[in-house]
């Protein structure tokens, strides 16, 4: 949070304190006039600014929801990316659609995620799939952040689900005998 003084008379001041942005994108301010010299202006506007920034998030998000962010996010982003990235990202913000899309982005807390996390592994969604949603879900945020749409980021400390053990399978002795003998042969044709 950020504010200013304004004079708005002898020993008047206008404390101005920036909020964030409603559901429409427009700037919010809160206001107020204190009196005294510019010095006790100074110190009321710094507790101002401390108490406009402890009041709830959804205040300054007010009527955003998580599939609205993901969405902005896409949509400012897509000009940057190519068609095929915003494709796979438009497939990773319509899991979240039915989920958790329609909670309040201000409300969104770290467990949710893991929640919703938690869901698609149980439906057999593997952990690197996952993975690229909460890539998706972290950028969006920090981008909801930047414009003052949270105060938090519900990503951070968020508990990822394993990405799985990938095994190897050697190959067998007959087929590296095959792939051998093969290999020989391609050379003997060659020389």
């Amino acid at each position: 949070m950020s504010g200013h003084l304004r004079q708005r008379g002898t020993n008047s001041w206008q404390m101005i304190v920036f909020n964030g942005f409603d559901s429409r994108g427009r700037r919010q301010y809160s206001r107020k006039t204190v009196h005294g010299t510019k010095k006790e202006a100074e110190s009321a506007l710094a507790a101002y600014v401390i108490e406009a920034g402890r009041r709830p998030a959804e205040v300054v998000a007010e009527g955003r929801t998580l599939i609205g962010v993901l969405d902005g996010w896409l949509e400012h982003r897509s000009a940057q990316l190519s068609p095929a990235t915003v494709d796979r990202y438009r497939v990773a913000i319509q899991r979240t659609r039915p989920v958790i899309g329609r909670m309040a982005v201000a409300r969104l807390e770290p467990h949710h995620l893991e929640d919703f996390y938690a869901k698609l592994h149980r439906e057999g969604l593997s952990g690197a799939s996952i993975r690229k949603i909460h890539w998706a879900m972290r950028q969006s945020l920090a981008w909801a952040k930047r414009r003052g749409y949270v105060t938090h980021l519900a990503t951070d400390g968020v508990e990822l689900p394993p990405l799985g053990a990938k095994s190897i399978v050697p190959p067998s002795s007959d087929s590296v005998a095959k792939l051998i003998e093969f290999a020989l042969d391609a050379d003997r044709e060659l020389a």
